[in-house]
């Protein structure tokens, strides 16, 4: 499920503050006793609104404790298990770079262990391994950005038909009976040439007229 995070101000001024809000009075009950464990060591913690992410139909789920360090949202999370406590980086904004590399980025800095009892310490180490994890993705989403960028230029003035209308990486160009596509997954670029003739044409006669270069489709 897609969400956003907002602050008090950012909530304050959104459409999501008149949606669903019976429910913020009992979050902010139930969040207060975490909050106020996280302030003893790190003040300048924050209540974060988890909402939907539509601008037409907001919605309010639930609310979080953070922390903003260099400019990146750390989320808190607490295991309905055993409630032990850690932080979520928030990456949305680098979806693409999320989907080549962040497995791969996680397998090599492991996690910091779960907080049970909070220190000034352990808040730290999640902080700085998230830090880490963000450069990384921020680093690999402009080498991606980049390359989109020189794919799209080759591709030029082609009239592109996509599938994907918000992040661009995969659509298809048709022109003259065949069907140019793409699909851009992290540095990879997968293309596919396919025919795409209507049914009076898929005949001996336009086999010939394609293996000798003298097909047009009108």
């Amino acid at each position: 499920m897609n969400v956003i995070y907002l602050t008090e101000e950012e909530f304050q001024n959104s459409k999501a503050r008149t949606a669903e809000t019976d429910k913020i009075d009992g979050c902010l009950k139930q969040i207060q006793p975490l909050y106020e464990a996280v302030r003893k060591f790190q003040p300048d913690a924050l209540l974060l609104y988890c909402v939907s992410p539509s601008a037409a139909y907001p919605c309010f789920y639930r609310l979080h404790v953070g922390l903003i360090c260099e400019g990146v949202t750390f989320v808190l999370h607490q295991s309905y298990k055993d409630k032990k406590c850690y932080f979520e980086v928030e990456t949305s904004m680098f979806p693409e770079a999320k989907g080549s590399i962040l497995h791969r980025l996680k397998e090599e800095n492991p996690e910091p262990n779960q907080i049970g009892v909070f220190t000034k310490r352990k808040i730290e180490d999640w902080i700085t391994w998230g830090l880490k994890i963000y450069k990384a993705l921020e680093a690999e989403n402009e080498v991606i950005q980049r390359m989109k960028a020189e794919y799209f230029a080759k591709l030029g003035s082609e009239p592109i038909e996509w599938k994907d209308t918000e992040r661009h990486t995969e659509g298809k160009i048709k022109r003259n009976g065949l069907v140019f596509s793409f699909h851009i997954c992290g540095r990879s670029i997968y293309e596919k040439i396919e025919l795409s003739l209507p049914y009076n044409k898929s005949n001996y006669d336009t086999f010939a007229r394609l293996a000798d270069n003298r097909f047009t489709l009108e």
